[in-house]
């Protein structure tokens, strides 16, 4: 094998390892949020069955543990974001 063939040859597995490399990593990052959506999803429902009260009237520890932020809007209507990612 000549020099400038093996330059070649490295330069192309060279080449295809950091895309591989790459591809790998971003795999990682996507089962490590699907893990923690999964942690935040059991921790939500866990939540939501030692519940003392399920809302038949307003309870406070339920709601603080249940929702993450509010946003009023300009037509007098509100979102919750609860803690598990949803939208209400």
């Amino acid at each position: 094998m000549s020099l400038e063939e093996y330059d070649r040859r490295y330069s192309e597995l060279t080449i295809r390892y950091d895309e591989l490399e790459n591809k790998n990593e971003e795999l990682i990052n996507k089962r490590d949020d699907k893990k923690a959506r999964v942690y935040i999803m059991k921790e939500f429902l866990s939540n939501l069955k030692h519940a003392k009260d399920k809302m038949s009237e307003c309870n406070n520890s339920f709601f603080t543990k249940m929702v993450e932020s509010g946003m009023v809007h300009r037509d007098e209507t509100i979102t919750f974001k609860l803690k598990n990612g949803f939208e209400v």
